[in-house]
């Protein structure tokens, strides 16, 4: 066998692998048109990239770069990542990476990945990731509400070691949304 397919092997078996499975071990399907669509949506967060290089951003982060991103389905943007949600399907949404970022969408496939049952009870899932990390698909969820559901209490996430548990990071439900600190998720002894 050529070295070629050895490497193609690999990289299929790789991508493979960065598919999430669901609570029950079974695959969540993501559609072929739901990953092209992510394939799209980094290459304007690329452009946008481009854009704010040339107009002299010094500071060029992604908060800065999803400034120069006018794309409809454009719902957020954070240090590391541009929320997308998807427009092929309205139920998932895709994160965006910046060339310089790329560790973050794995660090959270990674950590979806290797949580227990019980910290995958309190995590969004993740359902596909590009094995560079240029984009993640997730389910879009509504996030928490403290002014119809209260103050959220963090307890039970930061018990898990996330750090960055704000309303904003968090769905209805009190699951992380947003969890890609390069943590371990291993069930407490």
């Amino acid at each position: 066998m050529s070295a070629a397919l050895v490497v193609v092997g690999l990289v299929a078996l790789v991508g493979e692998g960065m598919r999430a499975r669901g609570s029950r071990g079974r695959a969540q399907p993501v559609s072929d048109a739901v990953r092209r669509e992510a394939r799209e949506l980094v290459a304007l967060v690329d452009q946008a990239a481009q854009i704010a290089t040339d107009e002299g951003v010094d500071d060029l982060d992604t908060l800065e770069i999803s400034t120069f991103v006018d794309d409809p389905r454009r719902i957020g943007a954070g240090a590391d990542r541009i929320v997308f949600r998807s427009r092929v399907d309205p139920s998932l949404v895709i994160k965006i990476t910046t060339v310089f970022r790329r560790s973050t969408n794995r660090d959270e496939a990674d950590a979806w990945r290797g949580a227990g049952p019980r910290a995958r009870r309190l995590l969004v899932p993740v359902l596909d990731v590009d094995w560079e990390g240029s984009w993640l698909i997730m389910p879009h969820v509504r996030q928490w509400d403290e002014a119809t559901q209260g103050p959220l209490d963090p307890s039970a996430l930061q018990s898990l070691g996330l750090l960055d548990v704000r309303a904003e990071n968090v769905d209805a439900q009190g699951r992380a949304l947003d969890y890609a600190e390069p943590i371990e998720l291993e069930e407490p002894i």
